[in-house]
Order: structure tokens, then sequence, then C-alpha cells
């Protein structure tokens, strides 16, 4: 990442393509790491501001899609559960 990684906006992943994001030092040493379950992460900071922080998002649910029309139920990464089932996500903080 660099000054200028969020300009147009946040960066979305979708599809379980990560299950980690490591921040490092400018010297290339990890430093905090994030591990989560979760099928899409937003990564943001504030752009064109040079703010001294990112923001790494695990979700599993995001706001519809520019232009969607369909059902609620067939929204991405709406979460189903049966009457009495339970939803458990999570994720763990490492800070080296």
């Amino acid at each position: 990442m660099n000054i200028h990684t969020f300009d147009k906006d946040a960066l979305i992943i979708e599809n379980s393509q990560i299950k980690e994001v490591i921040l490092c030092t400018k010297e290339k040493k990890p430093y905090l790491s994030l591990r989560f379950t979760a099928p899409v992460v937003g990564l943001w900071s504030p752009p064109t501001k040079n703010a001294p922080f990112v923001c790494i998002e695990p979700w599993y649910g995001c706001c519809d899609r520019a232009h969607y029309t369909g059902e609620y139920k067939d929204k991405d990464w709406i979460q189903h559960l049966a009457a009495g089932e339970t939803f458990r996500g999570g994720y763990s903080i490492i800070i080296a």
C-alpha cells in the first residue's frame, strides 16, 4: 500500500480470496496480523488525507451493488439461518 492506494475508495476483496492481512513496517517487518473467517474484507483509509492508519474490516455481509433490484434473500453475502440455528464468525489480531 502507499499514500494513493485508497484515493478512489476502499478496496473490497470478495469470495474468501484472503483470510489474513499483515501490516509491515517500512522495513517490511510484520507488526500486525489480522486473521478472519469472513468471506469479504474491506480495506480503507481516508483518501487524500495521508492518514496514519488503515482500517481492516472483515465482513459477513455488505451493502447492495449499484442498481441492485433483486430480492433481499438473494443479495450477495447475505447470511441465511434456519429457525434455531446459530451463526458464529471470528477473527484474531496478533501484534508482533
